[in-house]
């Protein structure tokens, strides 16, 4: 695939993830579609997941946050892809042992994805945590002086 169709294929992935809303079936169906079987993903907050937890993290989040990503920026080079974004989520479930809220909040965030054929291998995933968790009140905002 040329890097222009590499994108488009990103893009689509995306508004595919955003169309889920909530239906935790379809968003293991979303990780058969979009992950090779040896994929591994590696986050901070959750730390490296092979294939299956990577399709347990994603059922939880729909059924959980309801995430709508806001792609900003798309760059792909060779095997590896870039996507900068802003997440608008809905606290309705229990999320990293938060009881639901029901607040709607956004956090940005990034992925570094590495291709293996037309799906993802592996991929690198940063998000704003820490104004996150103080968006749940799960933690203090921090002091500005």
């Amino acid at each position: 695939m040329s890097a222009k169709e590499d994108k488009e294929k990103i893009i689509k992935s995306f508004e595919e993830y955003n169309a889920i809303k909530g239906d935790v079936s379809k968003a293991r169906v979303w990780v058969d579609r979009y992950y090779t079987p040896d994929s591994i993903t590696h986050a901070p907050a959750s730390g490296d997941m092979n294939f299956e937890q990577i399709k347990q993290y994603h059922a939880g989040q729909v059924g959980t946050l309801f995430p709508i990503y806001n792609l900003k920026n798309v760059i792909v080079e060779g095997d590896l892809a870039c996507v900068q974004f802003s997440l608008s989520l809905n606290h309705q479930g229990t999320f990293m042992g938060i009881s639901p809220t029901g607040k709607k909040f956004q956090c940005e965030g990034a992925m570094i994805i590495k291709r293996s054929g037309d799906k993802m291998g592996e991929i690198w995933f940063y998000m704003d945590m820490l104004n996150l968790m103080t968006q749940l009140d799960a933690i203090p905002a921090p002091v500005k002086k």
